[in-house]
């Protein structure tokens, strides 16, 4: 028994150890990251302008297949104009048609919002403080990021990089964004438990056929399922079990160790490394969970997204939905949408789209009415037709808007370096290079004020007009 004390003091001990070593290197290398880096901006951007010229592609490709509505849908040739002008007729058909577009399109805002709340909870149970702008400007410019990223991997990332030039600590950040991704594990895992068999009997005639189409959408239901059950379930007992985080660290340092490039890793920092992250994720979640209310509040936060399906109502608005749809029309596409995200959770593709988007068109021919004014003359130009509008509102046109934030970000950041910097030097000559305080400045906050009076300025008026 004594052994047993004395060793976890130790263990301890060297935790302690390693998150005050780990504190004053994250400070200094704070101080010279904030200096800048020419090189290493210049090689993110034509990273990020090579995943952006992919997601281009895809949308080209998509308007030769999916969206095709000259071949229903079917890959071939076609014009594009042609399509475009048919999807301006849809979306202009009269006032609710057209905020029903503006709806899908700022539907973004809505899960930004919640996300923010989730992010800022997480932050101030950590009894450390963020503002809420900047908390929800980061995850705006964390919508481009995702979108243009192979399995939307670049949004937490904006996120981090944001705040982190907003003074939020790096332990703080990390702690805070696993929470999120924790919460939309135990969601996933709802929303599969409860409307993927709903799902699968509101769609029964369609999965009955047993076709290509249908067996390629079960192929990738079945692998999503497995592999977002599996991934949520692992995530969560390796965060909270200490005996699990032990075993797969020693799994990694005996694979770095087993390879012929052992030489260049220095495998007991990389341990200590990830020990130190480890302690972070379960501090966090143990902050949470001591907080009986605060869990089913962000529970609810991150659950509450899914109910909303602007597509639904712009669809319904649009006069394209079928009658006495089972379960009703709402209910029956937010379902429809629950089942396309769980087929599609395996894409490797930029945010999920294209993969989506098929999957999308194979579900909604199945609910939706031909509509000869538009030129839609059979339900597979419909759902060609509604699988682009909402794409190119729910995907297109946020990363558009968050793109244009990002540049506004690093245009303002130019001022804000010059005050910083001439504050920083001020601290290193004070022999203070750990700061508590950043330079105040209402630079930023304005122009977002006005960037999103534009916004919805502009979308009021395409609404109105």
């Amino acid at each position: 028994m004594t052994n047993v004390v004395q060793k976890n003091k130790e263990e301890n001990s060297e935790i302690n150890a390693i998150i005050k070593e780990k504190y004053l290197n994250e400070s200094v290398l704070d101080f010279m990251n904030k200096t800048g880096n020419k090189k290493n901006m210049t090689k993110q951007i034509f990273k990020y302008f090579f995943f952006i010229l992919i997601f281009i592609g895809i949308f080209v490709f998509l308007f030769f297949s999916v969206y095709n509505i000259d071949k229903s849908g079917r890959i071939g040739n076609t014009n594009i104009s042609k399509t475009l002008s048919t999807l301006w007729r849809v979306v202009n058909t009269d006032i609710y048609t057209r905020a029903g577009f503006a709806f899908i399109c700022l539907y973004f805002l809505i899960v930004v919002f919640f996300n923010s709340l989730i992010i800022k909870k997480a932050i101030h149970v950590q009894n450390e403080k963020a503002k809420f702008l900047d908390i929800f400007i980061a995850n705006v410019l964390g919508i481009v990021a995702q979108n243009i990223t192979p399995k939307s991997i670049g949004g937490d990332i904006a996120t981090y990089w944001y705040l982190k030039k907003r003074g939020v600590k790096n332990s703080t950040l990390l702690s805070a964004i696993i929470v999120n991704t924790f919460f939309w594990q135990i969601v996933n895992i709802l929303l599969v438990l409860i409307f993927v068999p709903i799902g699968i009997y509101f769609y029964w005639d369609f999965f009955k056929k047993m076709n290509n189409e249908t067996v390629w959408f079960l192929t990738f239901l079945v692998l999503g399922l497995v592999l977002d059950t599996a991934v949520a379930t692992i995530f969560l007992v390796v965060s909270m079990n200490l005996y699990l985080q032990r075993k797969f660290l020693s799994f990694v340092i005996w694979l770095i160790e087993w390879l012929p490039i052992t030489g260049s890793f220095d495998t007991r920092l990389i341990y200590t490394k990830y020990k130190y992250e480890f302690y972070q994720i379960k501090h966090g979640l143990n902050l949470i969970f001591k907080k009986k209310i605060l869990f089913p509040e962000l529970l609810f936060y991150k659950f509450v997204v899914w109910l909303i399906w602007p597509a639904a109502i712009f669809a319904k608005s649009a006069h394209l939905l079928q009658d006495n749809l089972i379960g009703g029309w709402y209910f029956n596409m937010t379902s429809s949408s629950i089942l396309i995200k769980s087929a599609n959770s395996i894409s490797i593709t930029p945010g999920g789209t294209g993969t989506a988007d098929y999957f999308a068109k194979m579900i909604y021919k199945e609910i939706l009415l031909s509509s000869p004014h538009f030129g839609l003359d059979n339900p597979s130009k419909s759902a060609a037709a509604l699988t682009a509008i909402s794409t190119l509102g729910l995907i297109a046109i946020p990363t558009l808007i968050s793109t244009l934030l990002l540049i506004i970000v690093f245009c303002t950041d130019n001022h804000l370096k010059k005050k910083e910097l001439k504050y920083r030097n001020q601290q290193l000559l004070d022999n203070n290079i750990i700061l508590k305080k950043r330079p105040k400045s209402y630079l930023q906050p304005i122009i977002y004020f006005i960037f999103f009076i534009l916004l919805f300025g502009l979308f009021a008026l395409f609404v109105f007009y």
